[in-house]
C-alpha cells in the first residue's frame, strides 16, 4: 500500500499531490538502498526527476521508497540506460511498484567514499561528453582542506572534487610538473540540480564564500534548505 497522505509539516508519510492534472508514482526499494538517489524519466525525455529513497510508515511496518509527487501523466522509466520496466502514471491517482536498485544512482553524498575522477566519468559517458560550470576551486572545509565545486549539465550533477597536495618535480631539463595519479583525484556527488536557472537559485552568493574558511558548510546548508542531503567530505 502506498505511503498514506498527511497533513503539511507533519512527520512520517509524504504528501501526495493528485490532483486533476497530475499523479503520484511509489517505488518500493530494499531497505539497503535506502538515501540513495533513484531517477525517473518520461519516455518522450520531455520530463527528468528524482528524488532519494527514505524509510516511510506503511500498514505493515516501515517501508523503504522512492516517492514522486506531482508527475504529469504519461510512461516513466528509471533514467539509468532508458532500460527496464515501464510506469504509467495516471492523473488524479498513486501507481505503485517495487525496484531493485539497477536504476539507483550512488547517494547523493556519491556513496560511502566517493569515487576516483576516472571512475566518475567512466560511469556515464553523458559526463564526459558534458559541458561543465565550475563553481569555484577552493572551498574549504573547517580543517582547512580545499575543494573544488563543479555542475555537469547533461546529468545535472553538482559534484565536488579533492586533489591531494603533490610535490612538484624538476626534470632535467628544469621543467616543473606535478605527477598526479587519477586515482588520487576524488569526487563525490552531492545533488542533482535540473538545470542553470535551478543552479543559481541555490548557490545564489556562492563567489562570496568560496575560499572563507568553514566555505564548505554554508553550501552544506544551502543543499539542506533545497532538500538535499548535508555536505561530508570526510571520506575524500
Amino acid at each position: 500500500m502506498a505511503p498514506e497522505a498527511r497533513a503539511e509539516g507533519t512527520r512520517g508519510a509524504p504528501v501526495l499531490s493528485l490532483g486533476p492534472g497530475s499523479g503520484a508514482l511509489v517505488l518500493r526499494a530494499p531497505a539497503s538502498l535506502e538515501g540513495r538517489q533513484l531517477e525517473i524519466r518520461s519516455v518522450d525525455d520531455a520530463v527528468l526527476v528524482h528524488t532519494v529513497v527514505r524509510r516511510w510508515p506503511g500498514g505493515g511496518g516501515p517501508v523503504a521508497a522512492a516517492v514522486f509527487c506531482e508527475l504529469a501523466p504519461g510512461t516513466y522509466r528509471l533514467a539509468q540506460g532508458h532500460r527496464g520496466p515501464a510506469f504509467e502514471v495516471g492523473a488524479g491517482r498513486v501507481t505503485e511498484a517495487a525496484v531493485d536498485g539497477a536504476g539507483c544512482g550512488p547517494s547523493p553524498g556519491g556513496g560511502p567514499s566517493g569515487m576516483d575522477i576516472e571512475e566518475f566519468y567512466a560511469a556515464d559517458p553523458r559526463r564526459r561528453a558534458s559541458a561543465e560550470v565550475e563553481l569555484g576551486q577552493d572551498w574549504l572545509d573547517e580543517s582547512g582542506r580545499r575543494f573544488e565545486l563543479s555542475w555537469v549539465e547533461a546529468t545535472g550533477e553538482l559534484y565536488l572534487m579533492s586533489e591531494p597536495v603533490e610535490p612538484a618535480v624538476e626534470d632535467p631539463l628544469g621543467d616543473v610538473f606535478v605527477h598526479l595519479p587519477t586515482r588520487e583525484v576524488r569526487v563525490k556527488v552531492l545533488a542533482r540540480v535540473p538545470d542553470r536557472l535551478e543552479l543559481e537559485r541555490l548557490l545564489a552568493g556562492w563567489q562570496d564564500q568560496m575560499g572563507r574558511p568553514g566555505g564548505l558548510g554554508w553550501l552544506s546548508g544551502r543543499l539542506v534548505a533545497a532538500g538535499h542531503p548535508p555536505v561530508s567530505a570526510s571520506d575524500l
